[in-house]
């Protein structure tokens, strides 16, 4: 790169050089950037071996994606979901992605030409959306995240167009995909399985532990290469494993002459690691029982001190770290009890996927280098279970593992000597005599009998687990863990797209998503908070205002939530006050009555499940180092994690736990405030910060002379949907007219940068025209606050008021409950239609109907509930057509089927994107 101004494909070394402290990439790298640029799209598979870089899928995204935007390159899929099964894996792949967004961002406002500056300007060139902070420059790279506990927003939704790079969980991405968006609202969710059936590549890390997900992942692809023809890419799969079992089509990874002329990558292949076999006559006890054995968790603690003094011996210029990898949490967190009391001056931590985020952020600025290649010398021995077995980029000095499947313990063996820079570095496995003859979850009999053959063979030939080693040796075939795949097919889309269906309960989507059908394989979490309010209904109201945040939730399997929830109930956690329960779901929250519980209901709309959050007071114990258990087995009472972001003012005694300040004044003088009122009190009395809201009680009595509690966050919470229909940031109204075209012309300059096809350019365009015609009811115009719609401008949004209040009067405006102005400008669009409107048909009605995610299928009011008492006699008509006479029904299924429900679900997420962002900038 010689000026700066160009990009080309053999630019991709220096990139990701920029971004990786001056490492170059592998040739396999760069053929995988060769392969997209000629193919048009990505491989079917990316085989390599542990070490040899996988997750530079991201790199290879985000610079593909800037050689398009750029012009010199193919128009590529701008939406990358890397997808892992494991929560600790997922946050690295997002916290890699936000770090090469960060160069990226960074070097966009240098002054001197460069190659990643001009990347940057690439990349930002492909965005839609207006800047969000006050630097006034858009991030190059859109990073999102999508696990449980994790903010429930997917950042693609508001700018399609962007290129973007989102972490995900299978369960989370897969329920997406399938109209079941877990966690999402259920206005979002054909957005959200819109943004990634298309412009997406998928990434499968470690496909073979998740070959039901591949197999709906390519079936759904296959479903959407079907529909109708959009000019942009459809859902591309990758499957990337180094263990493949079978050729799925094109391919690219690292190859036998890579080695030749590459020194890093040999020290990573051909690194030594010795194999010593554990023969443990108790191995098996420990495997089939729920609790640890404690002569097994001797042996085991032995088999770790051994090989740290081993260790110690070996000449090394990095740390000395040993890991110990088991199967099951609870052997981790009994294996660092007893290693503190036979060997106190070792220095042990412990990682595993279900530790809360606050905590590892703790342990990972305690000990900085722990996870990571580099290491921390302070620490001997790292207890983990399968969360070190992908993604993650450790280099130990030693490993000492249990027996495990044939493909776990090849990843388990890429930790060791992973750059190769120790003479050698062994591994101990602890092994049964025999074979164990049933399964020991979470492997199956076939799989560790396999694998024990497996290891015996290596054992007895070259008695070394390096990756050039381990390459001679032909890998088990995994055993299935269900018998039959299934796959989805064009009548179960039909039926999941149907997202405005009440049903009796969601569609258990196990089935589609999961190799491993036990029940308690879901996840969901577990929130500690203190000094809730005593009063039930205040600590809802409470828990609405701060929603828990990712860093505070403890990742459990639902059967443990469900323990907790139980003896909470029952009165069973310990703690001086009575326990409380609050689930929280799409950003709702709920107590969980112990009178009318229905949590353990399988077919109660209040069962818990996969990405919902329990909510518990402080005193609970339900941990054990710093892992959430069952009761009966727990030892700690975990702390609440403080949100430094929010402060709680309250009458004494209105909270639990320690004393909450009072400001006596303040509740005073906010009684009878609105929001925005005391909000503005707070910043200009108070010296509030600009980012400062103050969150009040609803509901109080009108003669209030002061308010039990007031709440101050510094940063404004989540936009609610419904509210920003009706509200603006602008400090005036935004006139109908105005808006309508805004949106119209947004949609257009969107459907443009993503390439839509011309013909249906024009139906966005027009969509995003009529989307908000409804509004000029006269009934939803005093809800906006125009006291003489005849004779004043029409309002699309009510400015300046505040938003609960926007709310709380649209039932004193004479408009029915639910009614929606969508559905009238359905009827006004199809009158513009029969006026002689050539750029309005049925796509475009559907669009409009659906623009805020309601629609899908039909809405709550037939045709004489929708408009006014005196409606116009051809307004009357049309409504009674579509909607009593089941006309709009009848519509909605003909778009879907001639368009496509994915196809059709991506044009509505251009409107309601464009919608989005003209809002949110005010107009």
């Amino acid at each position: 790169m010689s000026d700066g101004t160009t990009l080309s494909p053999n630019d991709f070394g220096e990139f990701f050089a920029a971004v990786n402290d001056g490492c170059h990439p592998f040739a396999w790298q760069q053929r995988l950037v060769d392969y997209v640029v000629d193919h048009g799209k990505w491989p079917e598979q990316i085989v390599a071996p542990t070490g040899s870089g996988k997750s530079a899928v991201v790199e290879v995204h985000v610079f593909l994606n800037a050689l398009c935007a750029a012009q010199n390159g193919p128009r590529v899929p701008r939406r990358l979901f890397t997808v892992v099964n494991r929560r600790a894996l997922v946050d690295n792949q997002h916290d890699r992605a936000r770090r090469i967004s960060a160069v990226l961002q960074d070097a966009a406002n240098e002054p001197t030409p460069s190659l990643l500056r001009t990347m940057a300007q690439a990349l930002s060139s492909l965005h839609t959306a207006a800047p969000e902070d006050a630097s006034g420059t858009v991030p190059p790279v859109t990073v999102g995240l999508l696990r449980g506990g994790a903010p429930r927003n997917n950042p693609t939704l508001l700018d399609p167009s962007a290129c973007a790079v989102v972490s995900a969980t299978p369960d989370m991405w897969g329920s997406r995909l399938l109209f079941r968006g877990y966690g999402a609202s259920r206005r979002a969710r054909p957005r959200e399985a819109a943004v990634t059936a298309y412009d997406s590549v998928v990434v499968l890390d470690e496909s073979h532990l998740n070959r039901q997900l591949l197999v709906t992942a390519r079936q759904i692809a296959r479903l959407v290469h079907r529909e109708e023809e959009l000019g942009i890419p459809r859902l591309q799969v990758v499957e990337t494993t180094a263990t493949p079992a079978e050729d799925n089509g094109s391919r690219v990874g690292v190859e036998a002459d890579d080695l030749l002329g590459d020194p890093v990558l040999e020290a990573r292949l051909r690194a030594s690691k010795p194999l010593a076999l554990h023969v443990s006559d108790n191995w098996v006890k420990q495997a089939s029982g729920r609790r640890s054995n404690r002569q097994y968790l001797s042996e085991l603690a032995d088999a770790v001190i051994e090989s740290v003094e081993v260790a110690r011996s070996v000449p090394t210029d990095g740390a000395r770290t040993v890991g110990c990898i088991v199967n099951r949490v609870n052997t981790a967190v009994d294996l660092a009890d007893i290693l503190s009391r036979k060997a106190p001056d070792l220095s042990a931590e412990i990682l595993v996927g279900r530790m809360r985020p606050a905590d590892l952020t703790v342990r990972r600025s305690k000990y900085p280098g722990l996870f990571t290649v580099s290491g921390d010398a302070r620490v001997d021995v790292l207890i983990a279970t399968q969360t070190l077995e992908v993604g993650i980029d450790i280099d130990l000095a030693a490993l000492v593992t249990e027996l495990a499947s044939a493909s776990a313990l090849t990843q388990r063996f890429g930790r060791v000597n992973r750059l190769g820079r120790r003479p050698q570095a062994p591994v101990t496995v602890m092994v049964p005599e025999t074979a164990p003859s049933k399964d020991c979850l979470p492997y199956t009999r076939p799989d560790l009998e396999s694998g024990l053959t497996w290891l015996q063979s290596i054992a007895d030939s070259s008695a070394d687990v390096s990756p050039v080693s381990l390459g001679s040796l032909p890998l088990p075939e995994p055993t299935r863990r269900r018998t039959l795949y299934q796959r989805p097919e064009w009548s179960d889309v039909n039926q999941w797209s149907r997202t405005g269906d009440r049903l009796f309960a969601d569609d258990d989507l196990d089935l589609w998503l999961r190799d491993d059908l036990e029940p308690d394989a879901a996840q969901a979490g577990i929130v500690v908070r203190g000094g809730l309010p005593v009063d039930d209904l205040a600590a809802v109201e409470f828990l609405r205002a701060a929603l828990p945040r990712s860093e505070e939730e403890f990742p459990a399997g639902i059967g443990v939530v469900r323990d907790l929830v139980d003896h909470l109930l029952e009165g069973k956690a310990g703690g001086e006050l009575p326990h409380r329960a609050f689930l929280v779901r799409d950003n709702n929250v709920i107590l969980i009555d112990p009178e009318s519980d229905r949590t353990m209901d399988p077919n109660g709309e209040g069962r818990i499940r996969p990405a919902d959050t329990v909510v518990v007071d402080y005193g609970a114990r339900f941990t054990t180092q710093r892992v959430a258990t069952y009761v009966e087995d727990a030892r700690t009472v975990p702390k609440a994690v403080e949100d430094p972001s929010v402060l709680v003012f309250a009458e004494p005694g209105f909270c639990r736990g320690k004393g909450t300040p009072d400001r006596r004044d303040l509740r005073r003088e906010f009684a009878g405030l609105t929001v925005d009122e005391a909000t503005e009190l707070w910043k200009e009395t108070y010296g509030g910060s600009d980012h400062d809201t103050v969150i009040l009680p609803t509901a109080l009595p009108e003669d209030t002379d002061e308010v039990p509690w007031f709440m101050v966050r510094t940063e404004e919470p989540a936009d609610d949907a419904l509210v920003r229909q009706q509200w603006t940031p602008s400090r005036r109204p935004v006139l109908l007219a105005d808006h309508n075209a805004d949106v119209a012309g947004r949609a257009r300059t969107l459907a443009e940068r993503v390439g839509l096809v011309p013909e249906l350019i024009r139906t966005v365009v027009a969509a995003g025209r009529h989307h908000d015609d409804g509004k000029a009811d006269v009934r939803f115009q005093k809800l906006l606050g125009n006291s003489d719609p005849d004779h004043m401008p029409l309002r699309a949004k009510s400015g300046g008021n505040d938003r609960r209040q926007n709310r709380r009067t649209s039932e004193g405006a004479g408009l029915p409950v639910g009614w929606r102005h969508e559905q009238y400008s359905v009827v006004l669009t199809e009158l513009a239609r029969r006026h002689g409107d050539g750029s309005v048909d049925d796509l475009v009605i559907r669009l409009v109907g659906t623009s805020h995610g309601h629609g899908r299928n039909g809405f709550p009011h037939v045709g004489g509930e929708l408009l006014g008492p005196l409606p116009h006699e051809e307004e009357a008509t049309v409504a009674e057509e579509l909607f009593t006479t089941g006309r709009w029904d009848e519509l909605v299924e003909n778009t879907a089927t001639s368009t496509g429900h994915y196809a059709v679900s991506y044009l509505e997420a251009l409107v309601r994107a464009a919608d989005n962002q003209i809002s949110k900038e005010g107009h």
